[in-house]
This record gives structure tokens, sequence and C-alpha cells, in this order.
């Protein structure tokens, strides 16, 4: 984990080096990303706090990175979160993410689609709670309704072989509750019916994730309720059935798998989030 803070303030730096000599004022940079706090290392080789955004500015392809006065000195241990929580207004939905403006700018959100059922109509107010992923490629958010989801989404991904792109097949496959039983029941079999888990990923998950369970404190998750969805239908049903395809393929089933699902279950009225709730249902 250190090494990961200490690349990450080496590539910030390079990039603040490679925006001076295109005399560039960092005053003028807008912030794309809500300002959150990393640990570098300063030139003294101690551990500080530095602010940091993520410029709408690029150069060279890749997004500018710019420090501001330090916080405070504490220990790398400390955890820190750049963006956990969205307030605005929906622009679009596109199964599984979900485009949410805020403060002008507007936000890509990957959500578990036992989440995105109860998202309200595009033009409507939405809430979500966020974890931030940084990867080599990648810079992404994944969101959720309530905070005890978002907290199975992080105990999951700290499971050996459990990335965040398998861990939101999971919860899109079953509620945080279904999931919780699973565990509980140590029912290996609910688990290998989710695309990307085998039979040794699902005994894995049920021993690392049990233990887990026992040091969270009080009533973490509550019951799925089943939501009658009130987002209109696509165009077509052609349009509903091929966004439901796209859906199914980006939480991890092959094209021909998410396609044949989808048409054993597919109906002139339904809209893709009714196609691809009932496509996943149908596969349990």
């Amino acid at each position: 984990m250190i090494e990961d803070y200490r690349t990450c303030a080496t590539a910030c730096w390079q990039k603040v080096i490679r925006v001076g000599r295109k005399n560039l004022s960092m005053s003028v940079l807008l912030i794309l990303y809500a300002v959150g706090s990393v640990p570098v290392v300063n030139h003294r080789g101690l551990s500080e706090y530095r602010n940091i955004g993520i410029s709408v500015f690029h150069l060279d392809k890749h997004p500018v990175f710019f420090y501001d006065s330090a916080l405070s000195f504490q220990p790398f241990t400390q955890e820190r979160h750049v963006i956990g929580r969205l307030r605005g207004i929906i622009l679009e939905k596109q199964p599984p993410i979900v485009l949410l403006e805020t403060g002008g700018v507007g936000y890509e959100v990957h959500m578990p689609m036992t989440c995105f059922y109860e998202l309200p109509e595009s033009g409507k107010e939405a809430i979500v709670f966020t974890h931030f992923v940084v990867r080599e490629d990648a810079q992404l958010l994944y969101g959720f309704n309530n905070k005890q989801e978002r907290t199975l989404f992080k105990e999951l991904i700290k499971t050996n072989g459990v990335g965040p792109k398998l861990a939101l097949a999971i919860l899109s496959g079953m509620s945080a509750q279904q999931f919780v039983n699973a565990v509980e029941r140590e029912d290996p079999a609910a688990l290998v019916k989710l695309p990307g888990i085998g039979k040794k990923t699902a005994e894995r998950l049920i021993v690392e994730m049990k233990d887990r369970f026992k040091g969270l404190h009080g009533d973490l998750f509550t019951p799925a309720v089943d939501l009658v969805l009130t987002s209109p239908a696509s165009p077509t049903s052609e349009d509903a059935e091929q966004e439901a395809v796209a859906a199914l393929v980006a939480l991890g089933y092959k094209p021909q798998e998410a396609s044949r699902m989808v048409s054993k279950i597919a109906r002139p009225d339904a809209s893709s989030e009714t196609l691809i709730r009932d496509a996943l249902r149908a596969a349990l």
C-alpha cells in the first residue's frame, strides 16, 4: 500500500514539473474530481498529506495532477477517501453506469444492478455513496444506495482474486442480504451461479467473508426489497434487449450467454432494467 502511494506521489510530481515546463498557470486549471488528501513523501523524506485534484486539463492524453499546501504530518496507515458521497441530478442511465451531475460536473458511476434498480428516473435527484478506485489505466467511481452496500463491496475486493468488476457482478446477481445469507449458510452452490465465480472462488469467499462478518458491528445489512421499476421503457423492445445484453456483458457474462439469457425472458413491453433484473434472477 505504501509503495502504491509513493508511486502515485511520484507520478503526480512528474506531471507538475511537465506542466511547469509548459509555462501553464496552476491556478487556471479546473478541478474535475473533488479535492481529497493523499499521503506523499516530502523533500525531507517525511510522510505528509497533501491535497490533490485531477484537472480537466490533459497533457499528452494523461490527467494532470497538482498539489496545494500540506495539511498535516500523519502516518501512511490512515485511510483517506477522495470521493465518498455524491448528490446530484441523473443525466443519463446506461446500465450499469449512471451519469450524475453535481457542481456542474458529470460523474460516471458504476453501480450494482441491485442498486441501479432503485435509482429515480433521469432528471431526478439522487444520492449515492461511492468508492473511488485508481488503476493504471483508469480511475473509476463505484456507487451504492447506502453505506452498508459500500462496506460489503469494499470487503469483497479485499478477497484474493476478487476485483471491483467481479464484486460488482456479485452484487448485481444478488442483493447484499442474499450474499450474506449464502455466506452464513456456507452455500457455495448459490455463488457459483454468478459470472466469474468458480467453486474455489466461492469456497474462498465463504471462508474469508464469514470471518469478516464477525468483526462487523450491528445489523450491517437489511433485506432487499423488490421494487416496481418506474423508469420508462426503451423506445423499442430491440433497443431494450441490446442494452440488457450490453449490461450483462459488462457484468462479466460472455456475449452469447448474455444474449441467450435475455432472449429467454424478453417481452415487448419490458425496459432494459427489467430485462436485466429478470435475466439475473433466472440465472440464480
